[in-house]
């Protein structure tokens, strides 16, 4: 679908969303494994590794992937501030962890590293702002954003990041976070995400 400020959705969204009802249904471990397949470039160089990574899958998912979305989505005061208190808990605990180690379990990337990446890359682009996830922007965590700027450089996974569009679509789709749906000039990372780690 085109909207009508000329963005087009990007490739490959409409598979995944056509995934999130059996998202809900599987655990972190299973969903980032659906993903996977159908993206096997990206998987192509991630050591599949089903206890320590799964262990960080669960760990990761329910404050930092879903709680951003608990976060933009609250319905109540008590739930943003409930979810965006655990976010920051939970990001400051994995920006201690990445000062230590490169990625989040240990020397090399497993399938947790690309589950948290997915949600890292979108942070300041739209978490941040849209989603009201402010307290600190990405780029504050200083080892989490070498580690997402590690995981964007490589070659598997960087052509997958269509910036623009991944800004356009989440202030398009979802008007009751952003009923006039305009989308906002900035920031602009491609520069510093792809500066030398």
């Amino acid at each position: 679908a085109v909207p009508q400020h000329g963005h087009r959705d990007p490739a490959g969204v409409a598979a995944i969303r056509a995934q999130v009802d059996v998202a809900q249904q599987v655990s972190a471990a299973d969903w980032i494994r659906i993903i996977g397949a159908e993206h096997p470039a990206v998987i192509a160089h991630v050591r599949i590794d089903h206890g320590d990574a799964d262990r960080v899958l669960d760990d990761i998912y329910a404050p930092i992937n879903n709680g951003v979305y608990r976060a933009g989505f609250a319905g109540s005061q008590a739930a943003y501030d409930i979810a965006v208190r655990e976010l920051f808990a939970a990001l400051a605990h994995w920006d201690a962890v990445l000062a230590e180690q490169p990625f989040v379990c240990g020397a090399r990337m497993t399938e947790a590293d690309i589950a948290l990446f997915t949600t890292l890359l979108r942070f300041d682009l739209v978490y941040h702002g849209h989603f009201k996830c402010n307290l600190k922007r990405l780029r504050d965590h200083a080892n989490l954003w070498r580690f997402t700027r590690r995981m964007y450089q490589h070659p598997g996974i960087r052509p997958t990041c269509k910036l623009d569009d991944i800004k356009t679509h989440y202030y398009w789709s979802q008007p009751t976070v952003n009923p006039t749906r305009i989308v906002p000039v900035g920031p602009t990372l491609e520069h510093e995400l792809a500066a030398p780690v």
